[in-house]
């Protein structure tokens, strides 16, 4: 595998555990690969300015979030918002959990670029996984006129 397509997925907590160290670990991650995601983004006490302090390619969040965008209110709100900000920053957003149509109509449209979840693949067996690889198969949609073909 060409290691372009290789992105490496770090959660929040995990980055937040590092504290002090946020920044060179991120450092080495990307260097280990072409992408760094920030995982499970606001499902904890992340702030904003993460975004821009690691060298990210993309920043996924949380499910949570993503599941209650279809009913609106806040927590709708808050997962656009943030979906707007990562890809100001030139970010890919990424919505996690994507499990049913209603979810990834308030995906679309919403600044988020990419999606995934059990809508589009559930888990699969080792060997069936492996064949799907072999077949040049997507694991993700892209949601919004983005050009990306991550396998």
């Amino acid at each position: 595998m060409s290691p372009g397509l290789l992105t490496t997925e770090v959660t929040e907590a995990s980055i937040l555990r590092a504290e002090g160290r946020r920044a060179s670990a991120a450092q080495r991650l990307r260097g280990l690969s072409s992408r760094v995601s920030l995982a499970d983004f606001g499902s904890g006490y992340a702030s904003l300015s993460m975004l821009t302090g690691l060298p990210l390619g993309e920043v996924k969040i949380n499910q949570g979030l993503v599941r209650d965008m279809h009913g609106g209110g806040h927590q709708a709100s808050v997962a656009r918002a943030v979906a707007q900000f990562a890809g100001s920053l030139g970010l890919d957003a990424v919505a996690e959990g994507i499990e049913t149509e209603a979810h990834l109509r308030a995906c679309q449209g919403s600044g988020f670029s990419v999606g995934q979840g059990l809508l589009f693949i559930c888990p699969q067996p080792a060997q069936r996984a492996q064949d799907w690889l072999d077949d040049d198969a997507r694991f993700e949609c892209v949601l919004a006129g983005g050009d990306r073909s991550r396998h």
